[in-house]
């Protein structure tokens, strides 16, 4: 009956509503914007079937081998698919591999409100939109449950989400020779209502409904100052510096919105149940190996499984490649191996969501109004940001 503070430990995995055998359970919103077990007890028969899957509510007893895990830094040759992708293109050789074979992929999507959402599908224009990152916690549905009946049709499934959604499908549908999970290096999620505000703030100010939001786009300044890029139905684009001048990205880096059981993760380093883990490769700097990986952008990649060697074998091609130390890896990806310190002001800001405008809310709990942030701010519009690139 998961008898537990559901807004303080709840992942929002929704493992429990995927293995509830009379769909007692719904995942709906809380107080926050993060998705919560809802149960219906007219429905519930008690026949403990969540409280077994929950991930919070179970003991890490396996443990991955990643410290022998085989790991690279990869860039994709195809240069425009690099610019399609977050940082190195990690994930889209794997999920083109799958559907070229006949399987099928799952990851997130924006869909036509913007909303991020997890689904499944075989269609390459739908995986297309499953590249690059979506700062948010996505609604996964009833997608363990699809995956678990294509898996039983005999189909290969590639599963790509967050650890804690990744061991929520695990603990859902079981190991299987042909479910392959990627699993990203994950700093923690902000809730689906505190995106909102934001998209409103800014469709307010556009005075147009949004259509697409490109939080880490390279084009202008690179992979490692990219800029945000907004697009609105009227035509208009917004753009802004994501890590430094863009209000929502810069408080997610902070650590400003984050669920609250993101500062107390249990799913890092060999706790993560996975075959793949992917991620940016900060620290990276053999210019020798992958000359353009600043500007264009490059992944770590960490191989778990025979499975996930396998399969890289197999696109191996597709990507310049460095092999490297697992430690190389975890020195710059501290989210890796431990959980996002909270922000001191986290829970004022979700206490004034309801409250407060979006940017006067984030103005009043964070430091973007900084020295720093205003002098990056008088660089950027006078379009001399290169004077403080990396």
């Amino acid at each position: 009956m998961l008898e537990f503070d559901l807004e303080k430990h709840c992942y929002g995995c929704a493992t429990c509503a995927n293995v509830c055998p009379k769909n007692a359970i719904k995942m709906e919103q809380n107080a926050e914007g993060f998705y919560n077990p809802v149960i219906d007890g007219e429905k519930c028969i008690n026949c403990g079937l969540c409280d077994k899957a929950c991930i919070y509510l179970k003991d890490n007893n396996d443990k991955n081998n990643i410290k022998n895990a085989k790991c690279f830094a990869i860039q994709m040759k195809e240069i425009n698919e690099v610019n399609n992708s977050t940082s190195g293109g990690a994930f889209w050789e794997v999920a083109k591999k799958f559907i070229e074979n006949g399987g099928f992929v799952c990851g997130c999507i924006w869909n036509d409100n913007m909303v991020a959402k997890h689904v499944l599908s075989n269609n390459i224009e739908i995986v297309k939109k499953m590249r690059g990152s979506k700062y948010v916690q996505s609604y996964i549905g009833s997608c363990y449950k699809e995956i678990k009946l294509k898996l039983n049709e005999g189909k290969k499934v590639l599963f790509s989400g967050t650890p804690c959604q990744s061991e929520a499908l695990v603990r859902s549908v079981g190991r299987h020779e042909n479910l392959y999970i990627c699993s990203l290096i994950c700093e923690g999620v902000p809730s689906i209502k505190v995106w909102n505000k934001y998209k409103e703030y800014l469709e307010e100010k556009q005075k147009s409904k949004m259509i697409s939001a490109d939080f880490r786009n390279k084009e202008k300044y690179g992979w490692y100052m990219p800029i945000s890029r907004y697009k609105f139905e009227n035509g208009k684009i917004l753009e802004n510096l994501s890590f430094n001048l863009d209000l929502y990205i810069s408080s997610f880096v902070s650590g400003a919105l984050m669920n609250s059981i993101c500062y107390e993760c249990k799913y890092k380093k060999e706790n993560i149940d996975a075959d793949f883990i992917i991620g940016d490769f900060w620290g990276f700097s053999d210019e020798n190996s992958i000359p353009e990986y600043k500007k264009k952008g490059i992944s770590a990649i960490i191989l778990l499984t025979d499975k996930a060697q396998k399969i890289f074998a197999e696109i191996h091609d597709k990507y310049i490649v460095k092999e490297v130390k697992y430690e190389d890896i975890e020195k710059y990806n501290p989210n890796l191996k431990m959980p996002i310190k909270k922000y001191e002001k986290r829970d004022e800001i979700y206490c004034n969501i309801d409250k407060l405008d979006f940017n006067e809310n984030i103005r009043k709990n964070t430091n973007i109004n900084s020295i720093k942030k205003k002098c990056i701010k008088i660089l950027y519009k006078l379009n001399i940001i290169n004077l403080i690139r990396k």
